[in-house]
């Protein structure tokens, strides 16, 4: 019982001693009320301290209550400095939102779009005169790549040697093409012009090549009617420039003919085996030119539109390509080379003055529209066996009256000789086992000539056609 008197005695005291402490932390600027608060173990209450006693502290008991006015005025400073930090806050916000509002004026200041020098954020666009010429770019291993226009110009154009600091070295395929450029100006340190980057650019009529250049890929300037014009300097190790003529450095391919030139005659020079795309295209003055004995290429639409051009093939041509001799209307005779194994789609197309055309042995497919229309075509000679005749090969051939296919043809394709309106007579042959559609379209009577039995007669039944049958001749 006395441990538990004890123990009560001991927290009551601790208790007592709390409270007094707690009193003093809470209270120590009024020593009035500790005055009123402490007392000693018994419940008296203890002296007044003095102002000394108090450790580390003077204390300075104000004589005059401040008035409304001057609370009022604290009030109003502490509503004014809350003030001033919420509208900090707010200008902060507005100058992140805004990082221009409050540069000045200097060297580093940010271009404007539309101005000399300006490149957009992601680095796909660049501004490159005061005219607010802007291209579209891209950077691709630490090199410029030129894509094309994004407000396009009207008349010269010069392409700069840099953007900031990366190298302009490409002119991307179909960046230029069919826009209205009068001269170009291409910068040192270019290294490639892609395929049709300038195609159809039909003002283009001055052309300043860099000594950088190491690549001009197919019809970068084909069908450029306008161009008279091209410099080059000496120094290119890959390029050079003969009477006016583009060559490769070895001179083995003519890569680009003055199209807008005003001469009627022009000969290769002897070296060149090969013509580029598009070389010649569109050369409207031109009405003649010697090739080349060592010629053996000529590239896809290297001759088209030449329209007053007439011309000799030499005997090494393996290869004509696509469209190579379309819409030339003054070739009236044609005898393909025998050393001849390829020939393109629409080679001779549109050749309206054509009246006749020899087909050398090595030639085995004739290509979709080859002939087609070829309005005064009137003999077309086979010399050997072709499999394929393909679709259009000789549509709209009007004045077209016989032709006789060789033995050996396998296909003849879609609209093969649609709109012949005057072919009478066809000769085809027991090897013929494929027939496309509507091959006679708009064509009327005319004639099937083929072996009894043979897959031909049966289309000449099935369709409508007069079927007339072939003679044998029995050789002893």
């Amino acid at each position: 019982m006395k441990k538990w008197i004890i123990l009560c005695f001991m927290l009551l005291m601790v208790s007592v001693t709390a409270c007094s402490q707690k009193s003093k932390s809470l209270d120590v600027t009024n020593p009035q009320k500790e005055q009123e608060d402490e007392m000693d173990l018994s419940g008296n209450l203890l002296g007044t301290p003095k102002p000394s006693e108090l450790p580390g502290k003077d204390i300075n008991i104000p004589t005059n209550t401040p008035s409304i006015g001057e609370l009022n005025k604290d009030d109003n400073l502490g509503k004014d400095k809350n003030e001033q930090g919420i509208k900090a806050g707010e200008d902060k916000a507005e100058d992140s939102e805004n990082p221009d509002k409050n540069k000045v004026s200097s060297s580093t200041e940010v271009i404007k779009k539309g101005t000399k020098g300006w490149v957009s954020e992601d680095k796909t666009e660049v501004c490159i005169d005061d005219d607010g010429t802007i291209l579209s770019m891209k950077i691709k291993e630490g090199e410029v790549y030129i894509t094309g226009f994004v407000t396009e110009s009207v008349g010269e154009l010069i392409i700069p040697e840099s953007v900031e600091s990366y190298p302009v070295t490409v002119i991307d395929e179909y960046a230029f093409y069919n826009t209205s450029i009068t001269k170009l100006v291409l910068p040192e340190g270019l290294k490639v012009i892609k395929g049709r980057a300038f195609k159809k650019c039909y003002k283009l009529s001055e052309i300043n090549f860099p000594a950088s250049l190491e690549v001009i890929e197919q019809s970068a300037f084909g069908i450029c009617p306008a161009l008279e014009t091209m410099t080059l300097p000496k120094e290119n190790k890959h390029y050079t420039i003969t009477d006016g003529v583009l060559y490769t450095k070895d001179k083995n391919t003519l890569v680009k003919y003055p199209t807008g030139s005003e001469e009627k005659e022009y000969t290769v020079l002897k070296s060149v085996t090969r013509i580029a795309e598009g070389a010649f295209s569109l050369a409207k003055n031109l009405r003649n030119v010697v090739l080349s004995e060592k010629l053996t290429i000529i590239e896809n639409e290297a001759f088209s539109g030449c329209i007053q051009l007439s011309i000799d093939l030499t005997p090494n041509i393996t290869k004509i390509g696509d469209y190579a001799f379309s819409d030339c209307y003054s070739i009236t005779e044609l005898r393909l080379p025998d050393s001849l194994t390829q020939l393109g789609e629409g080679a001779f197309s549109a050749c309206e003055k054509l009246e006749s055309v020899i087909i050398p042995k090595k030639v085995t497919r004739i290509p979709f529209a080859a002939f087609a229309s070829d309005t005064s075509l009137t003999e077309v000679v086979f010399l050997g066996s072709t499999t394929t005749i393909e679709d259009m090969s000789f549509s709209t051939c009007q004045s077209l009256t016989y032709i006789d296919i060789p033995t050996g043809t396998i296909h003849i394709g879609d609209m093969a000789f649609y709109a012949c309106t005057n072919l009478t007579e066809i000769t085809i042959p027991d090897t013929t086992v494929s027939f496309g559609n509507d091959i006679f379209g708009e064509t009327s009577n005319i004639v099937i000539v083929a072996l009894k039995n043979s897959m031909a007669e049966t289309y000449a039944k099935e369709n409508g056609f007069d079927y007339q049958e072939a003679v044998m001749d029995i050789i002893e």
